[in-house]
Protein backbone atom coordinates (compact mmCIF):
# COMPACT_ATOMS: atom_id res chain seq x y z
CA UNK A 1 0.00 0.00 0.00
CA UNK A 2 1.15 3.47 -0.90
CA UNK A 3 0.27 7.08 0.14
CA UNK A 4 1.48 10.16 -1.03
CA UNK A 5 1.22 13.90 -0.67
CA UNK A 6 2.33 16.75 -2.75
CA UNK A 7 3.06 19.97 -1.14
CA UNK A 8 5.79 22.26 -0.74
CA UNK A 9 8.01 21.51 2.29
CA UNK A 10 6.88 24.22 4.73
CA UNK A 11 5.65 24.40 8.12
CA UNK A 12 1.85 24.86 7.49
CA UNK A 13 1.79 22.06 5.28
CA UNK A 14 1.79 19.44 7.70
CA UNK A 15 4.14 17.07 6.82
CA UNK A 16 5.88 16.34 10.17
CA UNK A 17 2.47 15.50 11.67
CA UNK A 18 2.20 13.05 8.68
CA UNK A 19 5.07 11.69 9.18
CA UNK A 20 4.43 10.72 12.90
CA UNK A 21 1.24 9.31 11.66
CA UNK A 22 2.94 7.44 9.68
CA UNK A 23 5.18 6.00 11.87
CA UNK A 24 2.24 4.40 13.46
CA UNK A 25 0.34 3.75 10.74
CA UNK A 26 3.59 1.36 9.66
CA UNK A 27 3.58 -0.54 12.55
CA UNK A 28 0.40 -2.13 11.37
CA UNK A 29 1.22 -1.93 7.45
CA UNK A 30 4.90 -2.84 7.89
CA UNK A 31 4.34 -2.90 4.08
CA UNK A 32 2.98 0.38 3.00
CA UNK A 33 5.05 3.24 1.98
CA UNK A 34 5.04 6.87 1.86
CA UNK A 35 6.12 9.31 -0.86
CA UNK A 36 6.22 13.07 -0.37
CA UNK A 37 6.68 14.82 -3.77
CA UNK A 38 7.47 18.66 -3.53
CA UNK A 39 10.32 20.50 -1.89
CA UNK A 40 11.57 23.56 0.39
CA UNK A 41 13.04 24.51 3.59
CA UNK A 42 12.18 21.54 5.85
CA UNK A 43 13.11 19.11 3.56
CA UNK A 44 16.39 18.33 5.85
CA UNK A 45 14.20 18.50 8.96
CA UNK A 46 11.66 15.80 7.68
CA UNK A 47 14.13 13.24 6.38
CA UNK A 48 15.88 13.51 9.46
CA UNK A 49 12.50 13.32 11.61
CA UNK A 50 11.47 9.92 9.12
CA UNK A 51 15.20 8.26 10.50
CA UNK A 52 13.85 9.43 14.30
CA UNK A 53 10.77 8.04 13.78
CA UNK A 54 12.49 4.46 12.41
CA UNK A 55 10.87 4.74 8.88
CA UNK A 56 13.19 6.20 7.08
CA UNK A 57 13.24 3.32 4.74
CA UNK A 58 9.77 3.40 3.79
CA UNK A 59 9.74 7.15 3.18
CA UNK A 60 10.68 8.55 -0.15
CA UNK A 61 11.09 12.27 -0.70
CA UNK A 62 10.71 13.19 -4.64
CA UNK A 63 11.68 16.35 -4.37
CA UNK A 64 9.56 18.94 -7.08
CA UNK A 65 8.24 17.11 -9.75
CA UNK A 66 6.13 18.04 -12.96
CA UNK A 67 2.59 17.41 -13.98
CA UNK A 68 3.09 14.50 -15.76
CA UNK A 69 5.23 12.86 -12.74
CA UNK A 70 2.02 13.79 -10.55
CA UNK A 71 -0.96 12.60 -12.14
CA UNK A 72 0.84 9.14 -13.24
CA UNK A 73 1.76 9.38 -9.16
CA UNK A 74 -1.89 10.11 -8.03
CA UNK A 75 -2.95 7.17 -10.34
CA UNK A 76 -0.65 4.52 -8.47
CA UNK A 77 -1.49 5.75 -4.94
CA UNK A 78 -3.68 4.39 -2.78
CA UNK A 79 -4.60 7.10 -0.85
CA UNK A 80 -3.67 10.52 -0.55
CA UNK A 81 -3.23 12.87 2.71
CA UNK A 82 -2.03 16.44 2.85
CA UNK A 83 -2.95 17.88 6.52
CA UNK A 84 -2.31 21.56 5.95
CA UNK A 85 -3.04 23.72 8.58
CA UNK A 86 -3.64 26.30 6.35
CA UNK A 87 -4.74 25.35 2.84
CA UNK A 88 -7.05 27.29 0.14
CA UNK A 89 -8.71 25.07 -2.49
CA UNK A 90 -5.43 22.48 -2.99
CA UNK A 91 -5.00 21.53 -6.41
CA UNK A 92 -3.38 18.44 -5.22
CA UNK A 93 -6.13 17.11 -3.41
CA UNK A 94 -8.62 17.61 -6.85
CA UNK A 95 -6.22 15.84 -8.68
CA UNK A 96 -6.22 12.77 -6.14
CA UNK A 97 -10.19 12.92 -6.55
CA UNK A 98 -10.44 13.21 -10.22
CA UNK A 99 -7.88 9.45 -10.33
CA UNK A 100 -11.09 8.29 -7.47
CA UNK A 101 -8.40 8.28 -4.83
CA UNK A 102 -9.51 9.17 -1.07
CA UNK A 103 -8.09 12.49 -0.01
CA UNK A 104 -7.43 12.99 3.59
CA UNK A 105 -7.64 17.02 4.27
CA UNK A 106 -8.41 19.03 7.22
CA UNK A 107 -10.63 20.47 9.11
CA UNK A 108 -11.54 24.06 8.77
CA UNK A 109 -9.48 25.09 5.49
CA UNK A 110 -10.64 25.55 1.94
CA UNK A 111 -10.66 21.57 0.82
CA UNK A 112 -13.39 21.30 3.39
CA UNK A 113 -15.88 23.13 1.12
CA UNK A 114 -14.95 20.20 -1.39
CA UNK A 115 -14.70 17.48 0.62
CA UNK A 116 -17.84 15.62 2.45
CA UNK A 117 -16.64 14.08 5.48
CA UNK A 118 -17.08 10.21 4.85
CA UNK A 119 -18.49 11.17 1.75
CA UNK A 120 -16.46 12.52 -1.01
CA UNK A 121 -12.67 12.23 1.30
CA UNK A 122 -12.27 12.62 4.81
CA UNK A 123 -11.16 15.09 7.15
CA UNK A 124 -9.33 16.05 10.56
CA UNK A 125 -8.16 18.16 13.09
CA UNK A 126 -5.10 19.86 12.16
CA UNK A 127 -1.99 18.77 14.07
CA UNK A 128 -4.08 15.88 15.42
CA UNK A 129 -1.25 13.07 14.28
CA UNK A 130 -3.36 10.52 16.45
CA UNK A 131 -6.59 11.19 14.56
CA UNK A 132 -5.17 11.46 11.18
CA UNK A 133 -3.31 7.82 11.75
CA UNK A 134 -6.52 6.58 12.82
CA UNK A 135 -8.35 7.73 9.82
CA UNK A 136 -5.70 6.61 7.62
CA UNK A 137 -5.91 2.81 9.02
CA UNK A 138 -9.79 3.03 8.99
CA UNK A 139 -9.26 3.62 4.81
CA UNK A 140 -5.98 0.80 4.73
CA UNK A 141 -8.59 -1.68 6.63
CA UNK A 142 -11.37 -1.48 4.68
CA UNK A 143 -10.80 -1.89 0.77
CA UNK A 144 -14.78 -1.19 0.33
CA UNK A 145 -14.41 2.35 1.63
CA UNK A 146 -11.78 3.24 -0.45
CA UNK A 147 -13.62 2.32 -3.74
CA UNK A 148 -16.66 4.12 -2.59
CA UNK A 149 -15.41 7.05 -0.91
CA UNK A 150 -12.84 7.33 -3.92
CA UNK A 151 -15.72 6.90 -6.73
CA UNK A 152 -17.76 9.66 -4.97
CA UNK A 153 -14.40 11.71 -5.08
CA UNK A 154 -14.16 11.58 -8.67
CA UNK A 155 -18.24 11.91 -9.52
CA UNK A 156 -17.66 15.15 -7.65
CA UNK A 157 -14.65 16.44 -9.25
CA UNK A 158 -16.50 15.53 -13.05
CA UNK A 159 -19.52 17.17 -11.69
CA UNK A 160 -17.78 20.42 -10.44
CA UNK A 161 -14.62 20.59 -11.67
CA UNK A 162 -14.10 19.78 -15.50
CA UNK A 163 -12.43 22.66 -17.26
CA UNK A 164 -15.79 22.76 -18.92
CA UNK A 165 -17.78 23.14 -15.90
CA UNK A 166 -15.69 25.89 -14.72
CA UNK A 167 -15.86 27.82 -18.31
CA UNK A 168 -19.83 27.17 -17.84
CA UNK A 169 -19.74 29.06 -14.39
CA UNK A 170 -17.24 31.41 -15.54
CA UNK A 171 -19.41 32.57 -18.31
CA UNK A 172 -22.38 32.71 -16.10
CA UNK A 173 -20.49 35.26 -13.83
CA UNK A 174 -19.84 37.49 -17.02
CA UNK A 175 -23.21 37.31 -18.41
CA UNK A 176 -24.66 38.90 -15.09
CA UNK A 177 -22.11 41.39 -14.56
CA UNK A 178 -22.98 42.31 -18.11
CA UNK A 179 -26.34 43.01 -17.55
Amino acid sequence: MLFRSVGNLIPTKGHASLLRSFARVSAEFPDCSLEIIGDGPLRADLQKLAVDLGIARAVHFRGRQGRDYVAAAMRRCTLFALPSEYEGLGCAYLEAMACAKPAIGCRGQGIAEVIEHGETGLLVTPGNDIELSDTILSLLRDAGQQKRIGSSARALILERFTLSRQAEELSGIYRGCAR
